[in-house]
């Protein structure tokens, strides 16, 4: 049980509509891709770690973003507006939910909707947070294990796959957030106010 408690953030990810998947994959992944060859193709290419470095100017960024997300989903779950209640226009986007020892699909109303959102935001800005600020510790680490492998290529090699693979999924969860937030802000700002019909 505690493990279905302290995973709920991840649901947003799996409410089950027609759109999720561009909010979750399309858009966020397109992003990624876009910003990796970006990257690439740059004559003078910033400095991905160190001070000053890309992920040190995201780590905080994420020192912020974590309290305006609570504090968002504080909000949304003591909204008083009647319409926050209602469940969300047909089709209606569903989840599982845990209910006397099985997993039982409800509809979604905004405000499970915004609740499961903010959710998803606070929790994944925080592990960016320290994502981004453990990198020059794992990297150090990284390229001492590394140090052993006595083929210089192979280890040139795997240096370079393992990092890339790296800033690809960090840049990744990067625009996920980005790609939620803009969700959310869209709901927060215009979509609430509006009839389900």
């Amino acid at each position: 049980m505690l493990g279905y408690e302290f995973t709920r953030w991840w649901t947003y990810r799996r409410i089950r509509d027609t759109k999720m998947v561009h909010y979750v994959w399309t858009v966020p992944l397109s992003l990624t891709t876009l910003s990796f060859l970006i990257y690439y193709i740059l004559p003078v290419r910033p400095s991905i770690t160190g001070v000053g470095g890309l992920l040190d100017r995201l780590s905080l960024a994420f020192t912020i973003l974590p309290g305006f997300f609570i504090s968002a989903l504080a909000a949304v779950a003591t909204f008083t507006r009647a319409e926050m209640d209602e469940t969300m226009p047909d089709p209606a986007p569903t989840v599982l939910v845990h209910h006397q020892g099985r997993l039982v699909p409800i509809e979604l109303t905004r405000r499970s909707f915004l609740s499961y959102l903010f959710s998803y935001l606070s929790i994944m800005s925080m592990f960016l947070f320290f994502m981004c600020g453990s990198v020059e510790f794992l990297d150090r680490n990284f390229d001492s294990v590394l140090g052993s492998v006595a083929n210089e290529t192979l280890r040139t090699g795997v240096n370079i796959i393992v990092k890339n693979i790296f800033i690809f999924f960090v840049l990744y969860l990067c625009s996920s957030v980005f790609v939620t937030m803009l969700h959310g802000i869209y709901f927060l700002c215009e979509r609430i106010h509006m009839p389900n019909s």
